[in-house]
């Protein structure tokens, strides 16, 4: 069954407020869990509403994570058992206002719970006419070339600039497909592409139930390794999470909850301190108009297009 958009984001506030959040933090979530919807990301979508009121009831949950270190252009959030998104958005907030009197800011969010897709932070970033980047760590899902053991996550990182009318948004896991999405195909009872993943042998699989037990395929071969490495580093050594084999309890599709220790990182860059904003911007349209004027495509242009469908909602 197909909801307008609109009724599923007042149904999720009311919930969410229900729940004791504010109607700022409610639609907030809210916002980042329907824009996985309309770009068409249905693993970190509305479905996982549960995994955040989780949260909230837990006898450990605090509203706002406590700032261990503020310096300067540097800031590191502990996330302790707090809400995932309005973590991000507290970090996203001290990140524009440092980036607006330093030029940069980056900030690291330690032992944070999921952030869910990251594109909905870096498009409110561009939004406020700067560039960002937000990388995050997660459990583990992918050997390294020439091992058969899982020791860096699916570690997902996402990319915003803005232009004068939508900003280019990019957003991916270090792995040829995120963990959800064979969870997805496992409960539709679907065959995934050989390309996904490796079942517990080393061997490419269709099967999204081996696809499970074994690991996912990096990204472009031991490129997305390495990638997922830099982006353990920047989110889980740099910010003093647990890193590779040591994170646990990141994945949404675990059998048992645990307490998340994984990281992330964010880092705003204030473009008017580069160059005048209007100059991007029009350097940044030309940009946009030399890849659509050969039949390209733009990062983020599935949302922009989608960014009001209706929601398909399970009976």
């Amino acid at each position: 069954m197909k909801v307008s958009h609109y009724e599923v984001k007042e149904r999720l506030i009311k919930k969410f407020i229900a729940s004791g959040l504010a109607w700022d933090d409610a639609n907030w979530v809210t916002d980042v869990l329907i824009s996985s919807e309309q770009r068409g990301d249905k693993s970190h979508g509305i479905k996982h509403a549960k995994n955040i009121f989780d949260v909230i009831n837990s006898e450990c949950y605090i509203a706002q994570a406590p700032i261990i270190h503020d310096e300067r252009s540097i800031t590191i959030l502990d996330g302790q058992n707090s809400i995932g998104p309005i973590v991000a958005k507290q970090a996203i907030d001290i990140a524009i206002k440092k980036a607006k009197k330093y030029g940069t800011a980056a900030i690291s969010l330690r032992s944070s719970n999921h952030l869910f897709s990251l594109s909905h932070y870096v498009r409110y970033i561009a939004n406020n006419n700067m560039i960002g980047f937000i990388c995050s760590s997660s459990s583990p899902a992918m050997a390294a070339p020439n091992s058969l053991n899982a020791t860096i996550g699916t570690n997902p990182f996402a990319f915003g600039a803005p232009s004068s009318k939508d900003p280019i948004v990019i957003d991916m896991s270090s792995t040829n497909v995120a963990r959800g999405k064979i969870k997805e195909y496992k409960d539709a009872e679907l065959d995934i592409p050989v390309s996904w993943a490796l079942d517990e042998y080393g061997n490419p699989t269709t099967c999204a139930i081996e696809a499970l037990k074994g690991t996912l395929s990096p990204l472009g071969g031991y490129k997305g390794f390495a990638l997922g490495c830099m982006i353990d580093i920047f989110s889980s050594v740099l910010s003093g999470s647990a890193f590779s084999t040591q994170i646990t309890g990141t994945s949404l599709h675990m059998e048992e909850a645990d307490v998340n220790k994984k990281g992330d990182f964010l880092f705003v860059l204030d473009i008017s301190k580069f160059i005048q904003l209007s100059e991007f911007k029009i350097r940044m349209d030309e940009f946009i108009h030399i890849i659509e004027s050969n039949g390209g495509y733009i990062p983020g242009t599935n949302y922009i297009n989608n960014q009001f469908a209706d929601i398909e909602i399970l009976n």
